[in-house]
């Protein structure tokens, strides 16, 4: 596999403004959780043609958040193409909606601290200035 094309640095202007440009769901999950992991989580970590919302290399693993998007035929066959491809690169993909993020946020924080192996008592401590979610329910 070619890293250079993995990481082309040519798209990274994209990578940071995905970062910038976050939604209300990715933000939860990362400011509230997956900040507070003790492994390095990646924003908008950029594969080929393809961004992930995050990627922990330690466990070659991209966690995606769906909009309403997903649900049409269009945009269903681009994540399932980006999933073989991400896939052939070694790289797992799971995804959750945004639905899931705003109704069952600690369930979900629960099942990626099982599939991590990480207790509870191992996140570090909230930032005392948290990025507030709204949620818009």
């Amino acid at each position: 596999l070619d890293m250079s094309y993995i990481h082309n640095k040519a798209r990274r202007s994209v990578s940071q403004r995905l970062r910038r440009e976050m939604t209300p769901e990715e933000r939860h999950l990362y400011y509230d959780f997956l900040w507070r992991l003790p492994f390095i989580v990646k924003r908008q970590e950029q594969f080929g043609d393809y961004h992930a919302d995050f990627y922990i290399d330690r466990f070659k693993l991209i966690i995606e958040i769906d909009g309403i998007q997903h649900g049409k035929p269009d945009q269903i066959e681009h994540d399932e193409q980006r999933t073989r491809y991400l896939n052939g690169c070694g790289i797992e993909v799971i995804r959750y909606s945004n639905t899931d993020i705003k109704r069952r946020f600690y369930g979900v924080c629960d099942e990626l601290m099982k599939r991590f192996g990480v207790a509870p008592e191992k996140l570090k401590p909230p930032r005392k200035t948290s990025k507030v979610y709204k949620s818009e329910e």
